[in-house]
């Protein structure tokens, strides 16, 4: 009886996929016919909300230190492998090819253009803090929020997804410092790491491609309309790499 796990293994966002490019977005239409063979175009944007009239000042403090900072979303293609081993057949998304990197401010949405090569794609990252060189960093964020398909030769609007900040409630909260306390961990500041988040895709396709489509001579001749499906969000605290330790001096142990 083969096995197939609920769980995605994600290999391509460990260290395993070397040279990888940093694309930037764009929030401007491509002229037609300038992607290349095998590639198409995707639209769409992307914002996350909080919430307003608040007044205890614990929650306005997790409030104003994310709005403080500059959130990265990355986007990357994936495709799914199959292994299998005694007892099942386990798959997982190795992530190939370039990262598509667009940053936002809280409460703003921002829209993007993506041309790339066809095939599954996730907004593999959004983070709230400060990437180092590897693509990582410290401070909240959430995984695979989303996923969308890239066709070849076609131009796709994929929807806006929405980002909600929430509170948890006084039990969850207590519960969540305690795990943090019972892994060892000392973090200082960052209070938005303990925030909610909550996922959905709309459809404002009039409004996006109004805003982005304004020269009749950039519009392509026909554009697709396929909602992104959203995940689980787990929003969550990254702690900062450790360095390795030194190569041992020579004569000494």
């Amino acid at each position: 009886m083969k096995i197939i796990p609920s769980f995605l293994l994600i290999l391509g966002t460990l260290g395993l996929a070397a040279c990888v490019t940093m694309v930037p977005t764009t929030d401007v239409m491509p002229e037609p016919g300038a992607a290349a063979e095998g590639a198409g175009t995707v639209i769409g944007s992307i914002v996350m909300t909080t919430p307003t009239g608040v007044t205890d000042p614990d929650q306005m403090e997790m409030i104003d230190a994310l709005r403080e900072k500059r959130l990265t979303a990355t986007i990357r293609r994936y495709v799914m492998r199959i292994s299998q081993e005694e007892g099942g057949e386990f798959g997982w998304r190795d992530y190939v090819g370039d990262e598509y990197t667009t940053t936002f401010d809280i409460d703003t949405e921002r829209r993007f253009v993506v041309t790339a090569p066809a095939g599954k794609y996730a907004v593999l990252e959004i983070m709230a803090g400060t990437p180092d060189i590897s693509g990582s960093g410290t401070g909240a964020n959430m995984r695979e929020p989303a996923q969308f398909e890239i066709h070849a030769g076609k131009t796709t609007y994929v929807g806006r997804l929405v980002v909600q900040a929430q509170f948890k409630s006084a039990t969850e909260l207590k519960m969540a410092k305690a795990g943090e306390r019972a892994d060892g961990k000392t973090v200082l500041g960052m209070p938005e790491r303990w925030l909610d988040m909550s996922l959905t895709a709309t459809d404002t396709r009039e409004q996006t491609l109004g805003e982005l489509v304004k020269d009749p001579a950039r519009a392509p001749a026909a554009i697709e309309t396929e909602i992104m499906k959203v995940g689980v969000p787990r929003w969550q605290f990254v702690a900062p790499r450790l360095p390795p330790p030194p190569p041992p001096v020579h004569g000494k142990k």
